[in-house]
């Protein structure tokens, strides 16, 4: 066995008391942050309600709620705690999409006596706002707001922060309609519906050339503007089919964008038969500001018979009665030899 040198010494001393650390105070009441963001008149500076309740600015409907496209949106950083003691807020913070912005100052401006302190027997909550004018027809809204806020308890810190995401970005609908005129020699323009069959000109029996226009009018019927790019190979697209002829072109478009209740016409000239039955297929492409895809198809077509355009058959003269069949009263015979 081995016994340690070191156990035969006297035991260390025993250490005498030492200085307890301070220690941290701990806040004992609770501090608030809180983000409202609420939509404004832009003409007036109001705020806009719903059945009294203010619109906030997630809602989906502010457009027609505002009865306007350009709105102002009201972002209010509150502060305030649960208690009945003073709190001083010495950190008052706000960070928007990664914009950092220190409204200590602001927020001590709007306490009741510019010192900032909150509690029960003041402003409780005490708020800054700030204001952003959008145009929600032309652009999307899609942000994040965090507010961080420390009000003192003494020497103890209460901490406190609230995020907000504000993302409003309405989608595109658009409608897309066509129109058919046939070409009138006599008032020399195009003036009658090509569906309407009594309306073709007839040059003569079966002739069936026919000249004709087609306006394919595309109609913003949402609420934002909606774009359509590089109109020249994809946005709008029409296919017409007329007897052995299938004619597909992409179309230019002058107007880019439509906005709500706004309209686009494009027309253009055929020739076809009509005595062959013809369908025209007209699709378009847009996106909203957020580069979010909406299209919209319409189909139109005629058909006309070609006996339509010859002329009428001989009336037939009167016929006999008939008479009762003859019986055959010998026998006929058929042979085949190889």
């Amino acid at each position: 066995y081995c016994k340690e040198e070191e156990s035969r010494e006297a035991p260390p001393p025993t250490p005498g008391p030492t200085a307890s650390p301070t220690a941290k105070k701990e806040c004992t009441t609770t501090m608030n942050a809180d983000i409202k963001c609420t939509v404004k008149d832009v003409n007036t500076g109001n705020p806009i309600f719903d059945n009294g309740v203010a619109v906030d600015c997630n809602d989906k409907d502010i457009v027609s709620k505002a009865g306007n496209c350009e709105v102002v949106m009201e972002y209010c950083y509150e502060a305030s705690h649960e208690g009945t003691e003073c709190l001083e807020v010495t950190e008052f913070v706000r960070v928007q999409d990664g914009e950092f912005e220190d409204l200590m100052d602001e927020f001590k401006a709007s306490t009741i006596r510019q010192d900032a302190k909150v509690c029960d027997k003041r402003a409780n909550p005490t708020a800054v706002c700030e204001e952003v004018t959008v145009n929600l027809c032309e652009e999307c809204v899609d942000s994040k707001t965090t507010l961080d806020v420390i009000g003192m308890e003494g020497t103890a810190e209460c901490p406190a922060e609230d995020s907000l995401a504000v993302k409003n970005c309405r989608e595109c609908e658009i409608e897309v309609a066509i129109d058919c005129k046939t070409w009138d020699e006599n008032n020399a323009r195009f003036i009658n519906d090509c569906s309407d069959g009594s309306q073709f000109s007839f040059v003569g029996v079966n002739e069936c050339v026919e000249k004709i226009r087609l306006c394919y009018t595309v109609t913003n019927v949402g609420s934002t503007c909606a774009t359509m790019d590089d109109l020249t190979t994809d946005g709008l697209t029409r296919t017409v089919t007329n007897g052995d002829l299938v004619a597909t072109s992409d179309m230019s478009v002058d107007d880019a964008v439509i906005c709500p209740n706004e309209s686009v016409t494009k027309c253009e000239e055929q020739t076809v038969n009509s005595c062959s039955c013809m369908s025209v297929v007209v699709e378009i492409d847009a996106k909203n500001p957020a580069d979010e895809g909406c299209d919209a198809r319409a189909t139109y077509g005629y058909c006309k018979e070609e006996e339509s355009r010859e002329a009428p058959p001989p009336t037939p003269g009167p016929t006999a009665s008939p008479t009762a069949k003859k019986e055959c009263t010998t026998t006929m015979n058929a042979d085949i030899k190889c």
